[in-house]
């Protein structure tokens, strides 16, 4: 009896075939594991854009109080522009008409109104003494905005702008006291900066270049992100 043979329908692997496709895997196994970045990788870099985030919001809260201050301004500006000059002609010549005994009563209602001035408009009025270069005034006004509003949003940017009409005057000593107390008292106040940098060139006035160093390179340590931190960086380029 014939012994019927069954050829294998499975064709013949090449051994030097088997071979390559291992290696190949292994190779792909390896790469992998290599791009496979570890826990502690992850981590660290969660933090660092974390980190990152929270300096890019801090910038646009900064920012976000800077316009705030800008839009009061020019909010300020429309209202005067609208004002009809009739309504002024008319103020004056009522007021001209007044009889000279009633000259002192118009002047203390005044001085009451001027007392009971908003935080907002005092540090207009301020602001605008100091543009106008009135710089006495302005350093009254702000003292008085300080003295009746010291915890007012504003407070930061009325002592910075009496540290300015300081330096105007080129009262350098002065004006350095007055911007590193803004950044010793309002820490957190969006002037500190700038405060910071006006510091750091008041005391380069005074000659004191170790001083102003110090300072320059604080603005640039601490808020790197800020409008002062370049100017910062140009001005220790001079100094060194």
């Amino acid at each position: 009896m014939k012994k019927i043979c069954y050829k294998s329908r499975i064709p013949a692997i090449n051994a030097g075939k088997i071979i390559l496709l291992f290696l190949f895997v292994i190779g792909f196994c390896s790469c992998a594991s290599k791009n496979e970045k570890q826990p502690n990788d992850i981590e660290i870099e969660m933090k660092l854009l974390d980190k990152r985030l929270g300096a890019v919001e801090e910038k646009i809260d900064k920012l976000y109080s800077r316009l705030s201050i800008i839009q009061f301004m020019v909010d300020n500006h429309e209202q005067m522009i609208k004002a009809k000059p009739e309504s002024l002609s008319s103020q004056e010549t009522a007021t001209s008409q007044i009889m000279p005994e009633n000259t002192e009563k118009v002047s203390s209602v005044h001085e009451a109104r001027e007392e009971n001035l908003s935080p907002q408009k005092l540090y207009s009025k301020g602001y605008n003494y100091l543009k106008n270069k009135n710089y006495a005034k302005s350093i009254d006004t702000f003292d008085e905005f300080l003295k009746k509003y010291p915890n007012e949003t504003l407070a930061d940017n009325a002592l910075y702008w009496k540290g300015e009409a300081f330096y105007a005057q080129s009262d350098y000593k002065k004006s350095a006291e007055i911007f590193e107390l803004v950044t010793t008292t309002y820490p957190e106040g969006t002037k500190c900066p700038d405060a910071l940098l006006k510091a750091g060139y008041s005391y380069l006035m005074l000659k004191n270049n170790e001083k102003a160093k110090e300072l320059l390179q604080k603005v640039i340590k601490i808020y790197p992100f800020s409008n002062a931190a370049p100017k910062a960086q140009s001005k220790l380029k001079e100094i060194l």
